[in-house]
Order: C-alpha cells, then structure tokens, then sequence
C-alpha cells in the first residue's frame, strides 16, 4: 500500500507518467514495469509487493539470461546515482531487495537483516518510481534491446556515457 507520506510523490509520478504516456506508445518492456508498479502499490503485504516491484525492474533494466541480481543492482546504480558512493549504496541495496526477493521465492524463511529489509520497501518503491520515469525518454531504444543494454552496461565504465543517459533520462526524472 501507498504509505500516506509518499502520496504526494505517488501522484507526481502519475502526473510525469500521465503525460508521458500520451506522448508516445510506451514499449511493453515499459507496459509491464508500469503495471507491476501499480500492483505492488496495491499489495496488502511488504512482501508481495517487493515481489512485483523486482519484477517491476526486471522488465525494464534486464534481458532474458542474465545474472539478475548484480545487473539489477549496476543497472539501478548507474542510471540514479550522481556519484560513486551513491551508486554504490544503490547497488548495495537494490542486491539486498533482490536477494530477499529470491528467499522469497524460493521458500526461505526470512529471518535476521532479511527480514527487516521488508519495512524498508518504500525505499525500493521509490527507485522503481525514478527508473521507470529515467527508462520512459528511451522507449524508442528498448526496441532495439541489445543496444539499449549495452548502453546500460557501457555507462559502469564510461562515464561520459553516464551522464549522456542521465542527461536524457531527466527530461522526464527531473521535470
């Protein structure tokens, strides 16, 4: 559920996906993120919603094959973080979501920092808030999806290639 203190980013997100929806048909990559969003904002349980908010990422940031929880984190870290320490606490936290995530899935009793990780959901709700709205000013791109994950990957390395996406992601983040 939408914690009442998020509400008002909750609605701006809407206002900037509203708007960039009428603009454009959004890939179904971006279809998908969007609707699992809404789902995990409708979950009664901390736990499912951490599930539709990973899947929520999944959808955007990796292709079929790859190792999930690492590029999730680099991917996340790389399109939000300013800097080398925020990307670095990103990376750190969005492995941490999704290893819970896999307990999750896989039957394991959450117990210890894994089951505290559950109160701190917000905080993945947020990042998947700000990627789906730094991922919309590529709908074009996921078209072509192994240029658009190359670019992804490119920016842990490139930071000139960073700030170009950043530059372009925030068209719609920071408007």
């Amino acid at each position: 559920m939408v914690d009442a203190r998020e509400l008002p980013f909750f609605n701006e997100f809407f206002d900037k996906l509203s708007n960039a929806i009428q603009k454009s048909r959004l890939h179904p990559k971006l279809q998908m993120a969007i609707a699992y969003y809404g789902k995990a904002c409708q979950e009664d349980s901390a736990a499912d919603e951490l599930l539709d908010l990973c899947i929520c990422l999944e959808s955007m940031l990796t292709q079929q094959g790859e190792g999930l929880g690492h590029k999730l984190g680099q991917r996340a870290a790389n399109i939000l973080g300013s800097d080398g320490a925020e990307r670095s606490r990103i990376f750190d936290e969005i492995k941490s979501f999704y290893d819970v995530r896999s307990k999750i899935v896989h039957g394991d009793h959450l117990k210890g920092s894994r089951l505290q990780r559950l109160d701190q959901v917000p905080r993945l709700q947020q990042y998947a808030r700000r990627l789906i709205l730094a991922v919309i000013p590529f709908n074009d791109e996921l078209d072509n999806e192994s240029n658009f994950y190359r670019l992804l990957d490119e920016m842990s390395l490139d930071e000139s290639a960073r700030k170009e996406f950043q530059a372009k992601s925030s068209t719609i983040l920071h408007s």
